[in-house]
């Protein structure tokens, strides 16, 4: 996070400036937990995934052994049955779930939200000449956080109240300095 470009006179209050730099913590956070949870969910989809392809690898394989064969043991049909059904319902489970969409939903929220974030530390960056009206910037940044919002999935509040502090605790340390003095 940059530092407020504020001019000595400027239409640009303290105020203004603060309620950019808490957006932009709270975008920072929104995007940290959206890609976190994205991952996870792949790395489920992944978890069930994959024995799935596997166990129904070997079921086919079985099935035409089985075909093609005569008299094949009974416990290899059990088996073959069993392994088809446990393939089955893995599959079913990883359908109903929806790890996958879910994934890619909230890699476009994260996606959403750090475009909002690169907006705020571009305004923080400029001269507050370059960058307009405070009002109408402010309203306009109100409104794409609020889009984001609206069509991000839910985010589990433990995770978004640890990422919140974390980017409020790296934002404080930005402004005070490491030693504690104010910049």
């Amino acid at each position: 996070m940059s530092g407020p470009a504020v001019d000595r006179v400027s239409p640009w209050s303290k105020a203004v400036m603060q309620r950019l730099f808490d957006w932009e913590c709270r975008c920072a956070a929104a995007e940290e937990v959206h890609f976190d949870v994205a991952e996870q969910l792949s790395r489920r989809n992944l978890f069930l995934g994959i024995p799935v392809v596997v166990l129904s690898a070997i079921v086919g394989t079985s099935l035409f052994a089985s075909v093609s064969g005569d008299g094949v043991a009974v416990g290899i049909r059990i088996a073959a049955g069993t392994v088809s059904l446990i393939a089955g319902v893995l599959a079913s489970i990883q359908t109903f779930l929806r790890f996958g969409a879910r994934a890619e939903q909230h890699r476009v929220a994260a996606e959403r939200w750090a475009a909002v974030k690169r907006e705020i530390e571009k305004v923080r960056a400029l001269p507050s000449k370059q960058v307009g009206d405070a009002n109408e910037l402010l309203d306009d940044i109100k409104a794409r956080m609020d889009q984001a919002a609206d069509k991000s999935p839910a985010m589990p509040k433990r995770r978004w109240s640890r990422a919140l502090a974390k980017q409020e605790r790296a934002a404080k340390q930005e402004r005070t300095g490491r030693k504690g003095r104010t910049v």
